[in-house]
């Protein structure tokens, strides 16, 4: 059976992919078979210590996916951030599409940013 895993290895492109997904069982199963893969948890709960979560399936990202609160980035304080890159975790973000989100997680620092709409996070070029 050929998979994902065994592609991206073959021709050379799993350095440039992240798996990611709410579920803790297969993030952890992918990081198990495959340790050098970079790997993402989803989230959903602004309760959730993000730090913990990753940790327990040796994850490289958290995601927090938090577009349905009217101002999700509000929720990435400095004390959250900062346990985050403690343990030298990445930061990716739900999909957004609203500008003014976009423009505070660019401010705030995180690796990535989701969306449906890519052409919003593009940044002009001067």
């Amino acid at each position: 059976m050929v998979t994902v895993l065994t592609v991206l290895r073959e021709t050379g492109m799993l350095r440039y992919a992240i798996f990611g997904s709410f579920r803790p069982d297969l993030v952890a199963e992918i990081k198990a078979n495959a340790p050098e893969a970079v790997t993402s948890i989803l989230f959903s709960s602004a309760n959730v210590d993000p730090v913990l979560l990753a940790r327990s399936v040796k994850a490289d990202y958290v995601h927090p996916c938090w577009e349905r609160f009217e101002s999700p980035s509000a929720l990435l304080t400095e004390a959250w951030i900062n346990s985050v890159r403690a343990e030298e975790l990445g930061i990716v973000c739900w999909h957004e599409e609203r500008p003014q989100e976009i423009a505070a997680l660019t401010a705030l620092g995180v690796d990535g940013i989701c969306s449906d709409q890519p052409e919003l996070l593009v940044i002009p070029r001067p």
